[in-house]
C-alpha cells in the first residue's frame, strides 16, 4: 500500500476542485470548529485518510445531515441547492484525489 503522506504536495492538492474548502475543513477539525468545510472534510474522510491527509475518523450520515442543517440555519436562501452543489464539488474532489492516488500507486509498482 502506498504511503501517500509524502506523495501529495500542496500544489497538487490545491489544484483539485474543492480542495480549498477541504483544506479549511481539515483546519477547522483541528480547531474543533464545526463549519460547512468541517463537515465536508468529515464526509471526505475515507479518501483523505487514504491520502495521508488526516487520521481515521468515524463518519456517519449525521455529517451530511449536520451539513444541511448548518446551511439551513445560515439563512441560506436555497439550502437544498447549496447542499447539492457542495456535494457535487466534493465528489469531484474525491474522484480527482482517487485518480491521483491510483497513478502514484501504479508508478511505484513499476
Amino acid at each position: 500500500m502506498l504511503d501517500s503522506r509524502t506523495a501529495i504536495n500542496k500544489s497538487t492538492l490545491l489544484s483539485m476542485p474543492g480542495a480549498q474548502m477541504v483544506v479549511k475543513g481539515l483546519e477547522d477539525m483541528e480547531n474543533g470548529s464545526a463549519s460547512v468545510e468541517y463537515y465536508l472534510a468529515r464526509i471526505a474522510s475515507p479518501v483523505l485518510v487514504k491520502a495521508g491527509l488526516m487520521s481515521k475518523v468515524s463518519t456517519s450520515i449525521d455529517d451530511e445531515i449536520n451539513l444541511y442543517q448548518l446551511l439551513n440555519t445560515k439563512d441560506e436562501p436555497n439550502a437544498y441547492g447549496k447542499y447539492n452543489s457542495l456535494m457535487r464539488l466534493l465528489v469531484s474532489f474525491e474522484t480527482c484525489m482517487k485518480r491521483h492516488l491510483a497513478e502514484l500507486e501504479s508508478r511505484i509498482k513499476q
